[in-house]
């Protein structure tokens, strides 16, 4: 059995600042005013983790989601003060799950790193990097490490989870989707009355209107002209078409809905 194991060094100050007047050991961006200390904050499977590591990752968190922060040194260090140990703490996780898909033998092609870095960087994938503060190679470690865990993700849930579906689960969920499609649907719908005189003579004309609305297609506005022509037709027989309703079809009588399927 492989043992995936860490090690935490003590790292109790802040190890972000903007540039004074003192100099300091080493500095990692002095472009965008922000300097660091860089020292060793983890070791993971003996890859040790360092502060730039730390901030190369969150330059790519920032180009990602809050590019506005990028032109800012004030920003961007404040943005490192907040979030530098939740990074670490997810980088020490990522190692260990990369570590596994070793162990896996899970590969990542070079194909899916660079298509991926093009889908982040644009066509001006140099420019866009440099802007961001990293080497190619930089981000190419990244982006092959994101993919990594992805796909990891996907593998475990694949293994634990889909052996416990069944194909009754899976026909019960499809059935409780579809009816509440049905529920949430609309019904968009028209009442046509026929009142005549006779019962006999409203029923046959009814049922006359039914046929030439279903299967001649013929158009509402038309019935009425339509029925004139029927022998059972005469001065007792008043037709009524209501408006237009929109009502989801929960909300709707099961007469109605019947009628509807009919």
């Amino acid at each position: 059995m492989i043992i995936k194991y860490f090690t935490f060094i003590a790292f109790a100050l802040i190890p972000f600042v903007l540039h004074a007047d003192q100099e300091k050991e080493v500095s990692y961006d002095t472009r965008q005013g922000i300097s660091t200390n860089n020292r060793v904050l983890a070791s993971v499977n003996g890859k040790v983790i360092s502060v730039i590591d730390i901030m190369k990752k969150m330059d790519m968190v920032l180009y990602q989601h809050y590019p506005q922060y990028l032109e800012s040194s004030e920003l961007r260090c404040q943005f490192y003060q907040m979030h530098w140990r939740q990074m670490l703490s997810d980088i020490v996780d990522r190692e260990l799950v990369i570590a596994d898909a070793q162990d896996k033998n899970l590969l990542v092609s070079s194909g899916d790193v660079r298509e991926e870095l093009e889908e982040i960087f644009g066509p001006n994938m140099m420019l866009n990097l440099d802007a961001a503060g990293l080497q190619l190679s930089e981000a190419w470690e990244i982006i092959k490490a994101d993919i990594t865990i992805r796909r990891m993700l996907y593998y475990q849930v694949q293994s634990r989870i889909l052996p416990q579906i069944t194909p009754q689960d899976v026909r019960k969920r499809y059935e409780q989707h579809v009816a509440m499609l049905k529920e949430s649907s609309d019904c968009i719908w028209k009442a046509v009355s026929i009142r005549a005189s006779q019962q006999e003579q409203a029923v046959v004309l009814g049922s006359r209107a039914h046929l030439l609305l279903t299967e001649e297609k013929l158009p509402l506005d038309a019935l009425q002209e339509k029925l004139q022509e029927h022998q059972q037709w005469d001065d007792t027989v008043v037709v009524s078409i209501s408006p237009l309703y929109t009502q989801k079809r929960g909300e709707i009588s099961s007469t109605l809905q019947e009628l509807f399927a009919s």
